[in-house]
């Protein structure tokens, strides 16, 4: 989902799902419960537009949302998954890091890139 926002930042009232495909809210809505979820995409992308999301923020947004995809483990975890954990873990700060290091860059105050890093994190629950 993060790259259907990513390719329809620049497309307002449209997803676009391939260079060939993207669709509007009325040509959604022949699809059966595809309206409410349009419009939680499209608000999503609205908010990524007006954050100016840059590409290596969004890279780092998406790779945290693959790695952390697995973290919820069982707990019968054995000593092999643990230490596969960890190495994940140690992944994602290195990604967590990488999205510091780019908002940093962008000469925003401190309390401004804090700001931008949580507004940022908070999209990844949509």
């Amino acid at each position: 989902m993060i790259g259907l926002i990513w390719r329809s930042v620049d497309h307002p009232g449209k997803l676009i799902f391939s260079p060939d495909l993207s669709l509007s809210r009325e040509e959604g809505s022949c699809v059966q419960g595809f309206v409410e979820i349009f419009d939680m995409l499209i608000a999503a992308t609205s908010r990524v537009r007006e954050l100016k999301l840059q590409r290596e923020e969004y890279i780092c947004l998406k790779a945290m949302i693959l790695l952390n995809s697995n973290m919820c483990l069982s707990s019968s975890e054995g000593g092999e998954e643990l230490q596969s954990r960890s190495k994940l873990l140690c992944l994602l700060d290195t990604v967590t890091d990488a999205l510091v290091w780019a908002i940093a860059k962008s000469g925003l105050t401190f309390r401004q890139q804090y700001t931008r890093l949580a507004h940022l994190l908070m999209l990844l629950s949509h």
